[in-house]
């Protein structure tokens, strides 16, 4: 029974009659969440909205809190107006990162390449790992951005560099070991296929002196 006409994604839904994402914003139900509006219409006249309302808690526990990366990795989601739509870091979540990370320019700066919608890497300085405050670490980002209905997310996942790396050697390790056995079999495999070749050549060598032999005698 109450007018939500001045919320932004209403607005853009009655006058674009497509299906719109919102921004982070407190529902009339008195809790912060994203809604998904719908048209509807009635013998080809828009009729109103059929929406659905996330809650922070569902974004996260469904998609995001089990993205690990090493021991501390982990993920942030971004709305397109640089919101915190999910974030371990504590204090972090529903806020906007250009607060939470005002004192860190590397990172405001991957914040500002996410919500142009770019997909990239990059590396930079932080003092928390997961909610833990730790001092100065350098830290590897992949981000890239998730296309939505009228807008996008974007989704970044990142380490600490030396965890980041371990686990590049580690993959690096297992590789070689990998390549090296494939090219014992090869070797292995070639030597006795030579070997085989070679005594199927003397064979042949050895019939043809035979048969030669036999014509002369004969």
């Amino acid at each position: 029974g109450q007018d939500i006409s001045d919320q932004a994604h209403i607005k853009t839904i009655f006058a674009t009659h497509q299906p719109v994402l919102s921004e982070v914003f407190m529902s009339v139900q008195g809790f912060q969440c994203v809604a998904l509006h719908v048209p509807v219409f009635e013998d080809n006249e828009f009729a109103g909205t059929v929406a659905a309302l996330f809650p922070f808690d569902v974004i996260s526990q469904r998609f995001l809190e089990d993205i690990r990366v090493g021991r501390s990795g982990y993920s942030i989601l971004l709305s397109r107006e640089g919101i915190e739509l999910y974030c371990p870091v504590l204090g972090h979540g529903r806020q906007s990162i250009y607060d939470t990370s005002k004192k860190f320019p590397s990172v405001l700066t991957m914040a500002d390449r996410m919500l142009i919608g770019e997909t990239g890497d990059c590396t930079y300085d932080f003092d928390q790992i997961g909610g833990r405050k730790v001092s100065l670490v350098r830290k590897r980002a992949f981000y890239m951005p998730i296309k939505l209905e009228n807008t996008f997310w974007s989704i970044c996942v990142t380490a600490p560099e030396a965890e980041a790396l371990a686990f590049i050697q580690g993959f690096r390790d297992r590789w070689v070991v990998g390549v090296a056995l494939l090219l014992v079999t090869f070797g292995m495999w070639g030597f006795h296929l030579t070997r085989a070749f070679l005594s199927l050549h003397r064979e042949r060598t050895q019939r043809v002196a035979e048969a030669r032999l036999q014509q002369a005698e004969k």
